[in-house]
């Protein structure tokens, strides 16, 4: 759980430098409160309930997370493991976009997003930590994208933190870049996606 809450942290102190694609270590600052605080939706009350044992939703998952290991070492694989670095999420997105946006070249923007990475943050958390959905590999055995540590196997999975973000950031540029929505929310989707495939 407390690895769950420093990506996060990480990800609200990081996006500005990262998003250009360089990952320089930074020095801690104070994490922003975000747009929203107090006044957030509670996702916990809007959020279907996690999947629980004997249910076909909890069937369904334990499937898709068997029959997406037979991506392992393939292009989607690789895809999947680019999107693990939340840091150039905005650099992952140049090409739906059509122009790749750095710090420099769109500096109100790399602001907007670090500063909602905070009520991502929260949205994420609250279910999180109610749920404690075991994460997939923890139930049926089979390769991930990312290390199998103690911190990832305390985390919980539901619901995902990294595809919540890239679906927030998709939504703000759709917005921001109406002639090129399509291609933006198909590669938010995608970014969620990589999740599955990760494992």
């Amino acid at each position: 759980m407390e690895r769950k809450h420093a990506i996060w942290a990480a990800t609200a102190l990081g996006v500005l430098v990262l998003v250009g694609g360089s990952a320089i270590a930074q020095a801690p600052k104070p994490v922003s409160s975000g747009y929203l605080g107090d006044t957030a939706p509670d996702t916990y009350k809007i959020l279907p309930i996690a999947p629980q044992p004997g249910t076909i939703r909890y069937e369904a998952d334990r499937k898709a997370f068997l029959a997406t290991r037979s991506m392992k070492d393939t292009p989607r694989w690789a895809l999947a493991i680019n999107d693990v670095n939340q840091f150039i999420l905005l650099k992952d997105m140049s090409c739906a976009l059509g122009v790749e946006l750095t710090p420099q070249n769109a500096p109100r923007l790399s602001a907007i997003v670090t500063k909602m990475a905070a009520d991502v943050s929260r949205a994420t958390n609250r279910p999180k930590d109610i749920y404690q959905r075991k994460r997939p590999y923890l139930i049926d055995e089979g390769a991930i994208c990312v290390p199998k540590d103690p911190a990832l196997a305390a985390s919980p999975d539901y619901p995902s933190g990294h595809a919540t973000w890239g679906w927030s950031v998709a939504l703000v540029l759709a917005e921001l870049a109406p002639d090129r929505a399509t291609q933006i929310l198909v590669r938010g989707r995608a970014y969620g996606e990589s999740r599955m495939v990760c494992g």
